[in-house]
């Protein structure tokens, strides 16, 4: 395969996995306005996305009305991460390598485009139809991930694909986990209620899975638990890590390239310091270090990859 084609698939998967991404953290903050369990003080973090996603975090202005602030930008104004923006990179990717992708992730992502390229934020605000949207939105979304999964053919293009997605995926679960963590209050009390995390494991995807494996217990310590260490949990960093392994080993056994022994090295200490590390050592040693070690990790991953198989890196 083609350098630049092996590239593509992959950050075609980046962008449609960090669209997905954020647009189930929108979902869940407007949602999140009905919810009548969740008190003020526990409310949806508007200003923590904007320190994720906005390009120039210094332009959330907290006096504004924060969600449609936020939704304004995450949908058309960003210049890296909005909406449109990870859409259009998205199709401009899968446009030069449809012969390997299937014809209906093509279509999938060609709609998805137009739908988006033609929406107001604006007129969406006025009407207040930002639910009504976001649900829109997030069916499709899954629609494209069924599409994904069932007619792609299993071949090396696959590999990069789903390299692409469970990195990025990675990346993401750290990045919302480190700014939810880097509070005072996490440890204490204060924290140790299921409201606490309920908008932060339902932007996960995770809060059902977390109801039903722990039902006792410090929840501040269990749902640092789940998010590095519960291979069941699909945005887990463990079970991100060993798909980004075992999607790697794939394309090095496909590939042969002296700098190849550099990368399963890479690979092997990334999922030592997730497979070998335990709740209690992390909590006594410090959380946030110990994201900001894994998400180093993984990025020095990326950067290998794109060294070895995306040659004009």
């Amino acid at each position: 395969m083609l350098s630049r084609t092996a590239d593509s698939l992959f950050w075609m998967s980046r962008y449609m996995e960090r669209l997905d991404f954020i647009s189930k953290i929108l979902l869940v903050g407007f949602s999140s306005t009905y919810d009548f369990q969740i008190n003020s003080k526990n409310n949806f973090d508007w200003g923590a996305i904007a320190r994720i996603f906005y390009s120039d975090p210094d332009l959330f202005v907290p006096e504004e009305t924060p969600s449609n602030q936020v939704f304004r930008m995450l949908i058309a104004g960003d210049s890296n991460n909005s909406l449109k923006e990870l859409i259009t990179k998205a199709r401009e990717n899968a446009r030069g390598v449809q012969e390997h992708t299937s014809k209906e992730v093509w279509e999938s992502i060609n709609r998805k485009y137009h739908k988006l390229i033609k929406t107001d934020p604006e007129e969406i605000i006025r009407k207040e139809k930002q639910l009504d949207f976001l649900f829109t939105l997030q069916e499709d979304n899954q629609k494209y991930a069924g599409v994904f999964d069932n007619t792609n053919h299993r071949g090396e293009g696959w590999n990069f694909m789903n390299l692409g997605k469970y990195c990025e995926r990675c990346i993401l679960t750290l990045s919302l986990s480190e700014k939810k963590f880097d509070h005072e209050e996490v440890f204490t009390e204060a924290a140790n209620n299921i409201l606490y995390w309920k908008n932060f494991l339902l932007s996960l995807s995770g809060f059902e899975l977390y109801i039903k494996n722990y039902r006792s217990g410090n929840n501040s310590v269990q749902v640092l638990d789940m998010v590095l260490f519960n291979r069941e949990f699909t945005r887990s960093i463990s079970f991100t890590v060993n798909r980004i392994k075992s999607y790697t080993q794939n394309i090095i056994n496909e590939n042969p390239n002296p700098n190849n022994d550099k990368l399963r090295k890479e690979i092997g200490m990334l999922s030592a310091k997730i497979n070998y590390s335990e709740t209690d050592s992390v909590t006594e040693n410090g959380v946030i270090p110990f994201f900001r070690d894994i998400k180093g990790s993984v990025y020095k991953v990326t950067e290998s990859i794109g060294h070895i198989f995306f040659s004009y890196y």
